[in-house]
């Protein structure tokens, strides 16, 4: 049976069965949420049993199964002053030049090294742009596009 996983979020009291996200990989995501929940930026978190949950994003930074680009917890965090970092979404195209429709669907880079790196050099974008950069459906055949991901 898999264990529960429990929010690191001292005085949360979620269910066990609530939807936890782990510590991004990501070191300057994870500074950020260090910084938000007033732990040392040079603490180790072990990545296999640490996670917050659901109750402390808001519920723009929450996708359909991950959490959206750049998301930190910002909510519920046991202290009463305004965190640090706020998530706002500020998603566009990266595509020099491009500006999409108010609709249109934005994709994140893959997390795949390889593809994040031919991706960026046919979108003609610098790979920094690629950890929190969007490419919009505009840029893609649209038989690969689906309201969620791409088709290859």
């Amino acid at each position: 049976m898999p264990k529960a996983s429990k929010c690191r979020i001292r005085e949360c009291n979620s269910e066990q069965n609530v939807r936890c996200f782990a510590f991004p990989k990501n070191r300057e995501l994870s500074n950020l949420w260090k910084e938000n929940l007033r732990i040392s930026p040079s603490m180790q978190i072990p990545m296999h049993n640490s996670f917050v949950c659901i109750q402390h994003f808001e519920e723009d930074a929450v996708g359909p199964k991950y959490l959206k680009n750049g998301a930190a917890p910002t909510l519920n965090l046991g202290y009463d002053d305004v965190p640090p970092n706020k998530w706002t979404e500020k998603r566009s195209c990266c595509i020099e030049g491009c500006a999409p429709k108010d609709k249109a669907i934005l994709f994140a880079f893959p997390r795949d090294e390889e593809t994040r790196k031919n991706w960026a050099l046919a979108c003609n974008v610098p790979e920094s742009c690629t950890d929190r950069g969007f490419i919009c459906q505009r840029h893609f055949e649209p038989t690969l596009v689906t309201k969620y991901y791409i088709n290859f």
